[in-house]
Formats: C-alpha cells, structure tokens, sequence
C-alpha cells in the first residue's frame, strides 16, 4: 500500500512536468514553423529578425531546417530565400553544437587527504585517462603531504588547483621570444672623416725607362707599393686521372628540430615540476585553457603587448592555432576602449610557430589616462585538432544499400554499389567513397597505398602502387561484430575537378556461427576546425618582461 502511494505521488508530480515538456515543445514547433515562414516576408527586417530567433531557438529548430533542406534537394516549389536563409541558420546551429561537443570537458573530482603529491597527481592521471610527467626530484614531492577537495569541475581547473595547492609549475615552459626583437640601427659613417690616402706610384721618365729584368723588377715594385699580386705564372696542365668507382651511400632525410624544441612531441604535451606557481590570468573554455600576458614595450609608451597561451586537453591531438584572436572588446580599468594597433602591420599580429602553434600576440593602443589593468578582454581563437577515432560513414542494410549513398561526417560520402553473397559463402561488396577526412593523394588515404589513382581534369594521370588491406571499410554484424576481409580485388581512386571518391571491391568471410552482415562501417580520424572563446578580467599590465622567459 505505501509503495502504491508513492509510486501515485511520483506520477502525480511527474506527469504535470511530462505536460509542460510537451507542451512547450509543441509551442516552439509551431513558433519555428511561422520563423521558418517570415524568412521570406517581402520585409528585410522582418527576415532578419526571424533568422535571429531562430538562431536563439537553437537545436529545436534544427529538424525543421533540415526539412527545408530535404525539400530543396528534392524539387519542391519553395522560396529561394527561405532556402538560402534556412542553410545558413542550419550551417551555424550545427557548427554551434560540433563546437560544443569538442570543447566539452572531461570532468574530475580530486578529494584527497594526507596524501603524497605523486599519489594526488597518479590519480588525476586515473581520472582524465591523461598522462603526466613529472620531472625533477620524484623523492621529495613522495614526501610531501598535501589535502585537497577541488569540487566536480573540469580537468584544467583541477589541474591549476593541484599545482597551486603542491608548489608545481608547467613543465613545459612559455616560449622566451614574445615579439621579434627590433633591428640594429644603421651605423653611417661621417662626413667629415677624411678618405685613406691612395699610395704614389714613382714617376719614370721614358728616355731612363729600364729594360729586361730591371723592368721586371720596377713593375713588381709598383705592384707591391698597390699591394696588388702580380699573375700567377702559367703552369702546364697534366692529364687528370680518372677517379675510382663512387661508393653507394643511402642517404637518410634530416629531421627538423623545430625553432624550439630539441625533440618533437605532441603539442599537448603534460608536465609539471616543483616551483613557485604564479596566479596567471586563465580563461577555462572547457577542454582548453587560455593564460594571458600583458607589457608596456619600453621603446613604445603608448602600446601594450598581450601574449595568449593556449592548452588543449590532450584528447584533442595536433592542436594547434590557425589564425589570430579575434578581439570583441578591449578595456581598461580607466574606463577606455583600447584599439588594435593596426599602425604596426608588420608585427600587429605575430603567432609563433612551436610547440604547434598554440601562442599569439596582440598589440593595443593605450588611452591617453595612464592605465594599470586590461578590465576586459573577450574574444575568439581559430583552432584545429585532430579528433580520436570515430565511425565516419555507416551503411546501413548493407546487402539491400545498392545505390543508396550514405553521408557521414566531415563530408564524407559512401555509396554501396552492389553487394551480394557468392557461391563460396563470402560477400563481395563494391562502393564507392569520396571526401574521405584525411586523404592525401600521392601518399595513400590515412597512410594506405593506393592500387591506381586516376587524375582527370588538364589530362589522364595514372599512378600506380600496391594495395594494402588496412584502413578500408568494416562489415559489422548486428552485434557488432567484424567480418574478415579476405582480398581487395580492385582499388582505383578518381580526382575530377579537385574533387576526390575513391571505389573499392572487397571480399569479406563470415567467423564460425556468425549472423548475417547488417552494416558497413567506416573509421578514421577527422581534422576540424572551431572556434574556442576567452574572457578575461583585470590583466596587470606589466607581468612580465618581454622577450624574457615567462612564468
């Protein structure tokens, strides 16, 4: 009976709430559907206020979008600019949830009491799955006790509380050239410096002019007094002998170092070591972390250089900036608006190119009130990173796929051009592939050789190598289980017009007791491109010295 009673009280509250939900969504599908409408009002502003609710509405208003779209592709009568408009709010609301979902941050929790540093940081490492290195003397941060609760917050945060609260610092440091340095001035040699004298040459009248060897001898006095060296005297040439057969040498190509780095490793590369930690002003944008610096140049007075440090959780592979920040707002703490010093052009913006590309510097004008503090600084990074190994493409049906064309992630396109079980038990299944993330056409697609690639456009290229069986798509069960591929009969892929497919025949054998084959799979690694956004409030103007290693 009181189980009764309070599974009645549970329904009585939840099914209101069931209501509401259904309620309100109900509400935003018709409010979307009138949106989607005014985008093609005869009204300019009428359209651009529609689109921008839309915008707001957010992933709600995705299934409809995606409708028009569908109903674009298939011929429908409808306005060109409600098409136009419903792609482009489309574009930005999934470029928004992508954005989302790669920033999002693995989240930990470190409550620990009387433990050992190296124990506090083994069990960061358990937690986020990201190694750690420590350097330096491993014995006394083994001795040393420390007790911390951090809360349920993001991996960088919990990282920056763990240093703070251990005595750690970075181990791997900021990079010690902020800015270029500043040419050498020209020296100029001055004017009233007197030229060296030329020597004098001793005059002979032409009647006394010496003959033979004293005149020999008086040239080679006047030659020595110019200090110019008489001609070598002619010497016999004598047949050169032929050398002895060259010696084969297999040359081996040099690895670049880098500008910095002595030996190459991921961008993302954590470390820490004993140290003085330094408050920095940090901007958490999920799975990456932004410090900012700020200097007054002491050549110029009226400027200040903010050097931004980025660090990605290491999840994200080959992180690396591809552009400069995007400032939104600049401030100081006198209430003035400081500029980009655009005067500057050739060293406005400067992204140093190490440690993958994850610092940049901005230069600003400073008002004419003296200034101790940036009160606020927001804006936007353009970065790219490589994402971990994910289903790209899935075929569905696989055995009754023949000529449906399947889209995946990143562009990628597969198209099952036949597929059909043979007399000995296998299954032949033939696609065709195009805009696959990571191709590259003279070196194989994600590292595989290609058996023939058929350049078309400005003439015929064919090139040809030997085919390997890695890297291609994967026949799945419905338990997901893999087949096994047994050969590649045919491999060809086509570049027309810049745009590449790729078409393949494989043959694949069942395991012992295995079910029919239900989809076709394929994975890989994407490289994507995305905004990450920082704010920061009150930067000390004058942390630290520029061009001098920071903390």
């Amino acid at each position: 009976m009181r189980r009764t009673l309070m599974a009645a009280c549970v329904l009585g509250v939840a099914l209101p709430v069931v209501a509401q939900q259904t309620q309100s969504q109900s509400q935003d599908g018709g409010r979307v559907s009138e949106l989607i409408k005014q985008l093609g009002s005869s009204k300019f502003a009428e359209r651009e206020r529609a689109a921008k609710e839309l915008e707001a509405i957010g992933e709600p208003a995705l299934p409809a979008l995606r409708a028009i779209a569908r109903s674009a592709e298939a011929g429908q009568g409808l306005d060109l600019e409600v098409i136009r408009r419903a792609a482009e709010i489309q574009r930005r609301l999934e470029e928004k949830i992508a954005t989302a979902q790669i920033l999002a941050p693995r989240r930990v929790r470190l409550k620990l009491k009387d433990v050992s540093v190296l124990d506090a940081i083994k069990e960061l490492e358990n937690q986020s799955k990201y190694p750690i290195m420590v350097q330096g003397d491993a014995k006394k941060l083994a001795a040393q006790k420390i007790t911390i609760d951090t809360g349920d917050t993001t991996f960088w945060e919990a990282f920056d509380q763990l240093c703070q609260k251990a005595g750690l610092v970075d181990g791997n440091p900021y990079l010690p050239a902020m800015v270029p340095p500043p040419m050498p001035p020209i020296r100029i040699r001055p004017p009233n410096r007197k030229p060296r004298p030329l020597p004098v040459l001793p005059v002979i009248p032409p009647k006394a002019a010496p003959k033979g060897p004293v005149l020999i001898e008086a040239r080679a006095a006047a030659a020595a007094a110019l200090e110019i060296k008489p001609p070598a005297p002619v010497v016999q040439a004598q047949p050169v002998q032929a050398p002895p057969p060259a010696v084969q040498i297999q040359l081996q190509p040099a690895r670049n170092p880098g500008y910095y780095l002595q030996e190459p490793r991921p961008s993302n590369y954590l470390q820490v070591r004993s140290g003085k930690p330094v408050v920095v002003p940090t901007s958490y944008s999920g799975a990456v972390r932004i410090r900012a610096h700020a200097k007054k140049e002491p050549a110029r007075k009226d400027e200040v250089v903010v050097l931004l440090d980025v660090w990605a959780e290491p999840r994200l592979q080959n992180f690396a900036l591809t552009s400069s920040p995007r400032v939104d707002k600049a401030s100081d703490d006198q209430g003035q608006a400081l500029s980009l010093n655009i005067d500057r052009t050739v060293d406005a913006t400067h992204v140093i190119h190490a440690q993958g590309n994850r610092q940049a510097v901005r230069r600003f004008k400073l008002g004419e009130k003296k200034a101790k503090l940036f009160k606020e600084l927001t804006g936007s990074l353009t970065a790219q990173a490589l994402m971990p190994t994910e289903t790209l493409v899935s075929v569905p049906d696989v055995l009754k796929g023949g000529g449906k064309t399947v889209k995946g992630k990143g562009g990628a396109t597969m198209q099952v051009v036949s597929a059909a079980k043979q007399k000995d038990g296998t299954f032949s299944i033939q696609v065709r592939m195009g805009n696959l993330p990571g191709q590259n056409v003279f070196g194989g697609v994600n590292g595989v050789v290609i058996q023939q690639i058929q350049i078309q456009g400005g003439g015929n290229i064919i090139i040809g190598g030997m085919p390997q069986q890695q890297n291609v798509p994967t026949l799945v069960d419905k338990d997901g289980k893999n087949f096994q591929l047994v050969n590649i009969p045919s491999r060809r892929m086509q570049i027309t017009n810049g745009v590449m497919s790729q078409e393949l025949t494989m043959v694949f054998r069942a395991n012992a007791g295995q079910n029919d084959p239900d989809r076709l799979l394929f994975t890989g690694q994407r490289t994507v491109t995305f905004q990450v956004p920082f704010a920061f409030r009150n930067i000390d103007i004058g942390q630290a010295e520029v061009g001098q290693p920071m903390p």
